[in-house]
């Protein structure tokens, strides 16, 4: 998914990148309205990426719903200021920030001429939380907008996906982005069942930190399990919300495993925007304190669903010790 196309610790969705430049001319479905009054067209541009100001350069057409079409008639400049239109107006209900989404996003190099990123390709929409914690960019394009709305804008790389550009995906630090996001659904956060620590594998440690799982007397979960937490230690510092930006040490298992497929322990904890980390720890840890440590058993419908993970293979259950050491 492409809303964190990138990051590789492995409590991250297999996502990290954002982006969002250009449409063009109009859709289909109408509701081609410029608001480059928006936020998102406030953020500067620090690229370099010479062609075709404005919309000339590309067109953009096509159902809400479906890929769009998308055709690059020139090479498009880098804007000063990002530029945005809706393409397809929703009728849906507004979107407020920090809600958590399903959204489409398609994303082309402007400079290049070439699609890079597509949601379609991929058969899915990504989860997605509006949130400053991704950036202004994306809180300008998304905030206030409406389910069923198709958006699009042009902008510079730093914007989407840093300063650096990503290589991986043939972006240059100065090109122009064009991006397409249909916005498709709010999403419900999973309220986690919390249960006896009996439930679930007991927790071993070494002083405080964890150092495995002991599966002693805990069955093999079935291949959609529940959603279930402990609560291990309450913690009393601020309280996580769906917008906070965690830090946090985190031991991570499969079942019956007698070492992890990735632990912060042994070495620097993760400090993240919550929104950026898999579904299991954005609905497990919301409501939670500082200080707290706290067992996850994350189905995998909340966790890496179909897509492998280094070792971690697809639709894996997930068992997750955290300890929240700050919250902000």
């Amino acid at each position: 998914m492409f809303a964190r196309l990138g990051r590789t610790t492995a409590p991250l969705a297999a996502l990290s990148l954002l982006l969002i430049p250009a449409l063009a001319a109009c859709s289909s479905n109408g509701g081609d309205s410029d608001s480059s009054s928006s936020p998102a067209a406030n953020v500067s541009s620090v690229g370099t990426g010479t062609g075709k100001a404005g919309w000339g350069g590309v067109s953009i057409t096509g159902d809400f719903g479906k890929a769009p079409q998308v055709k690059f008639n020139s090479a498009v400049a880098t804007p000063s200021k990002t530029l945005q239109k809706t393409l397809v107006a929703g009728k849906g209900a507004a979107i407020t920030s920090g809600e958590q989404l399903n959204i489409d996003i398609w994303l082309g190099d402007g400079t290049s001429q070439k699609k890079v990123y597509s949601d379609w390709d991929n058969g899915a929409p990504e989860a997605f939380t509006d949130t400053a914690a991704d950036g202004t960019f994306w809180t300008g394009l998304l905030t206030g907008a409406k389910i069923g709305s198709r958006i699009a804008a042009i902008t510079n790389a730093t914007n989407v996906v840093g300063s650096s550009g990503n290589q991986s995906l043939g972006i240059g630090a100065g090109d122009s982005l064009v991006v397409v996001v249909d916005i498709v659904s709010k999403v419900k956060p999973v309220v986690p069942k919390d249960v006896s620590p009996s439930a679930l594998p007991k927790v071993l440690t070494k002083g405080a930190k964890v150092t495995g799982l002991s599966w002693t007397g805990i069955k093999k979960p079935s291949a959609n399990p529940p959603f279930e937490r402990v609560v291990l230690k309450k913690g009393t510092g601020p309280v996580v919300k769906a917008d906070s930006t965690i830090t946090a040490n985190y031991y991570g298992s499969l079942y019956g495993k007698a070492k992890p497929f990735q632990t912060s322990y042994t070495g620097t904890p993760i400090t993240d925007p919550l929104s950026g980390l898999i579904a299991g720890w954005r609905d497990g840890l919301v409501g939670l304190h500082a200080g707290s440590r706290v067992l996850l058993q994350i189905p995998s419908s909340l966790g890496y669903q179909n897509s492998k993970q280094p070792g971690i293979p697809a639709n894996s259950t997930l068992y997750f010790v955290l300890d929240i050491t700050k919250v902000k």
